[in-house]
């Protein structure tokens, strides 16, 4: 599905009066990118959603509804996108969206970005461990994500929009900004793809995609 399209269809499902918004079109505002087993789709930067922290959940979909991710004028056209489908379900209703991420079980993270895991091991226990933890499953308390769910395509991704103020630049997203702030102090060609590869090796995953 094309960019136009998707927009649209993330425009025109929000004014179906709230009654409409039954299960079945909680889940499609999120299976249309996400995949139908919320297992992503890297053609349209759409991550895997499976094994995400509620916490996490949460807070993603409340920056996306206050608008300190996808701003209006943001050149970051997924976060536009999220914005809108966010905005599209009201709140109350994210626990039924974390049920039914629930039921469809974490899903094996493949390899699809090359790197030098030995180097990633390296630079994430210098520039991440702290916060992410060892093993990299995160810390609630800190609000750093469990990074072993993520497509190592979408660590490099979002390592770059930190890091060029796409993300993070909303003083308000107090988490969102230290990442930003963090990301900053490394120089522009960082190898963050070899931390990708020694994450997704940590789950022991093999091959490419």
């Amino acid at each position: 599905m094309r960019w136009p399209q998707r927009l649209l269809l993330l425009l025109v499902v929000p004014l179906f009066s709230s009654q409409t918004l039954s299960a079945s079109a909680e889940f499609t505002h999120c299976t249309v990118c996400h995949g139908s087993l919320a297992q992503g789709n890297a053609s349209i930067l759409a991550p895997a959603l499976t094994g995400i922290e509620p916490w996490y959940l949460a807070e993603a979909l409340a920056a996306y509804r206050a608008g300190q991710r996808g701003q209006a004028a943001s050149l970051d056209l997924p976060a536009l996108e999220m914005r809108i489908a966010a905005r599209a379900i009201p709140a109350e209703q994210d626990s039924s969206i974390l049920q039914f991420l629930d039921q469809l079980g974490r899903q094996p993270v493949r390899p699809t970005v090359a790197g030098d895991a030995r180097s990633g091991r390296r630079l994430y226990y210098q520039h991440c461990a702290s916060c992410h933890g060892a093993n990299a499953r995160g810390n609630a308390l800190l609000h750093a994500p469990d990074l072993t769910r993520l497509n190592d395509w979408y660590i490099v991704t979002a390592f770059r929009k930190y890091q060029s103020g796409l993300r993070g630049a909303d003083p308000t997203a107090v988490w969102a900004s230290q990442m930003h702030l963090a990301t900053r102090t490394l120089p522009a060609d960082f190898p963050v793809h070899d931390i990708a590869r020694f994450i997704v090796a940590l789950t022991g995953a093999t091959g490419r995609d």
